[in-house]
């Protein structure tokens, strides 16, 4: 099963490694501090561009489809004001992800299974 967990792990890694207070080594409660500190602001505070620019929390809380719509009646404030900054189309937020992994479930096999036992 070919899964993208490796490249979820990369990312997170370089997400740990440039914020700020990681450099420093110490103590198994300071590692316990600065990733509860760490965490917790990924997933409260850090918009994910998978996730359409929202948080994890966000998604997770049922509130992405509000918050797009927030978002978007911003956008419509804006363009109504400043048409000339927007020169293609109105402007529009990221979409929201139809579906989101780390590790996709199996799909399910079609058709009739490779055997069949019969029971006499």
């Amino acid at each position: 099963m070919a899964s993208n967990s490796v490249r979820f792990t990369t990312v997170l890694a370089r997400c740990i490694k440039n914020a700020s207070g990681a450099r420093s080594r110490g103590s198994l409660q300071h590692a316990r501090s600065f990733c509860q500190e760490f965490f917790s602001w990924y997933n409260t505070e850090h918009h994910h561009s998978g996730l359409g620019l929202l948080t994890p929390e966000v998604v997770h809380s049922h509130r992405a489809e509000q918050v797009r719509d927030l978002r978007q009646h911003t956008l419509d404030i804006a363009y109504a004001a400043h048409p000339e900054r927007f020169v293609r189309k109105p402007p529009q937020p990221p979409a929201l992800p139809t579906a989101v992994w780390i590790n996709p479930p199996p799909k399910p096999e079609s058709g009739p299974p490779d055997s069949e036992e019969t029971v006499q």
